[in-house]
């Protein structure tokens, strides 16, 4: 699974993604601030993604997933 959201308004640290079937075990994901170009770091239950760093109004991260 990929793909990508726009930070609103309000910076913030953090971006929660829940999946809308969940994983038999947690999948291995990734996470990229395209407007920045930076990594950014991800932790994976078998629901959510949450994509960390700093974050402004307008940046597009950009995440993909892969499990079972």
């Amino acid at each position: 699974m990929n793909g990508k959201v726009t930070v609103g308004a309000t910076s913030g640290t953090s971006c929660t993604i829940t999946f809308g079937t969940a994983y038999t075990n947690a999948p291995s994901c990734w996470g990229n601030n395209e407007t920045t170009a930076n990594l950014t770091r991800t932790t994976t239950t078998t629901t959510t993604i949450v994509i960390a760093g700093t974050f402004v109004g307008g940046d597009v991260l950009s995440y993909g997933c892969h499990g079972y």
